[in-house]
């Protein structure tokens, strides 16, 4: 197995599964044709020499123009879009560009795997793709032995713990998250809530690190920065809240929350309603919406920790009957039989 990508702290960790590993340095949000051309040839290039018997190809700029390059290396490709992001978000030049950059580059990819069946939907009705290449998997697949319920231990009477995992970005509801927070705050409840996850300064939706240091400064939120390990953060939650407002593919940091049994907030977007039963292992509000996410999290707040509880144990049973790691794999093995027999 080789993996080609820009090199960051994963990539000992490939190399230690097995993997060879070929550093491969992409600007990932440009929009320049110029240098998009340039790396469909780099991509072209770099499969001609190392002959794969398949090429998988994941996230929109590998997705596109992977395929191109391959199916001039006259290689066979599987596609994987973890989500349609921002350039479906509303309609316009990119949504136009993008959709027609997937037709082109699609039509000849033994399988598109979309991870949830809205997208798969999308894909079918805007002929992103050939009809009888389209499925969905249950997202990237979530090993519940790994994150699976971690007892607190008792320090008395204390605050509930609310907590946001994900890049600090707006279309992740971080800033909804933090006004929520002021608000509840100044109703007078006992909370705690804290963001962990990297600051992505090359986003254009980033929040920099001024605006995290007023937050922590002010006294509404705990930044925990970043870790390989989320487990013991999640650990010490009592609620995992996810405002987004983009389209996700579908949420891994809910799906690893919910196998650790923790109650879930989370908007009515594609990628992140999937992840919660209304009322049952958590709650849904909506989009970009402080108010909405007020009344959440103040619902949350009436509960019981028995009825929290009862909550996130749903939310695992959840992840284990439709999202664990082992549906994945045979969904992967699946496809590369069928390519290999062929």
């Amino acid at each position: 197995m080789t993996t080609v990508a820009p090199r960051d702290n994963y990539v000992r960790e490939l190399i230690a599964l097995g993997a060879t590993h070929i550093d491969f340095k992409m600007d990932a949000e440009g929009t320049n044709p110029f240098t998009d051309a340039r790396l469909i040839f780099r991509l072209y290039r770099l499969i001609r020499e190392s002959k794969p018997d398949v090429v998988i190809n994941y996230t929109i700029k590998p997705v596109i123009y992977g395929a191109i390059a391959a199916r001039f290396a006259n290689c066979p490709v599987i596609s994987v879009v973890p989500g349609l992001g921002v350039s479906f978000a509303r309609s316009g030049i990119l949504y136009s560009l993008v959709s027609l950059l997937y037709r082109v580059s699609q039509t000849k990819v033994k399988k598109v795997f979309l991870l949830n069946d809205e997208d798969e939907n999308f894909f079918r009705s805007h002929e992103l793709a050939p009809d009888s290449v389209i499925t969905s998997i249950p997202g990237e697949g979530i090993d519940t032995e790994f994150f699976s319920p971690i007892n607190r231990k008792p320090k008395g009477v204390r605050p509930v713990r609310f907590i946001l995992t994900g890049r600090m970005l707006r279309a992740k509801g971080v800033e909804i998250f933090v006004s929520a927070t002021r608000i509840l705050r100044e109703e007078g409840w006992n909370i705690e809530c804290a963001l962990l996850g990297f600051v992505d300064v090359e986003n254009p939706s980033a929040i920099d690190w001024a605006t995290i240091e007023n937050w922590v400064n002010e006294g509404i939120v705990q930044f925990l920065g970043s870790t390989k390990d989320v487990r013991p953060h999640l650990a010490e939650a009592d609620v995992v809240v996810l405002p987004s407002f983009y389209k996700e593919g579908l949420s891994r940091s809910l799906l690893e929350a919910a196998a650790m049994a923790k109650p879930i907030i989370t908007s009515t977007v594609n990628g992140c309603r999937q992840v919660v039963n209304d009322n049952v292992n958590g709650f849904l509000c909506l989009p970009n919406n402080v108010e909405s996410l007020v009344g959440c999290m103040r619902n949350m707040l009436l509960l019981s920790p028995e009825k929290r509880e009862e909550m996130g144990q749903n939310g695992r049973r959840l992840v284990i009957d439709k999202y664990r790691d082992a549906l994945v794999v045979s969904a992967y093995h699946r496809e590369l039989t069928e390519i290999f027999n062929h």
